[in-house]
């Protein structure tokens, strides 16, 4: 899950890019997000990442339409309680190379590393 960027608590799934750098995605359930000032609309799944949600037919999943690329402590703790169907899957790892990139302004928990950031 993200910890803060682009939203809190938002399931993820990300590529190592080396040692602590990552690219990651995020997944949701709404049609349109905003960030910042600006509207986006989602890019549908076949599915819901979440099997619980997925047997109770809770509706699809959602990705947010932009690679995120910053450190691995953008994201919480590893979880095992979301899982992408195997088409689904293929789809995500297609984005990873055709959405547009943006680096997160910062990831980390401690309030004296954001601050020196801003």
């Amino acid at each position: 899950d993200t910890k803060k960027y682009p939203h809190k608590n938002h399931p993820a799934k990300y590529n190592r890019l080396g040692k602590d750098d990552i690219e990651y995605v995020t997944f949701t359930h709404h049609e349109r997000v905003k960030l910042g000032n600006e509207l986006y609309d989602t890019i549908p799944l076949t599915s819901n990442i979440d099997e619980a949600e997925r047997r109770k037919n809770k509706g699809i999943s959602r990705v947010f339409p932009k690679v995120f690329v910053g450190k691995r402590s953008a994201l919480g703790k590893e979880n095992n309680k979301y899982n992408l169907t195997k088409e689904d899957n293929c789809k995500v790892n297609n984005l990873f190379k055709t959405l547009p990139r943006e680096n997160v302004p910062y990831t980390t928990n401690s309030n004296k590393k954001n601050n020196k950031k801003r």
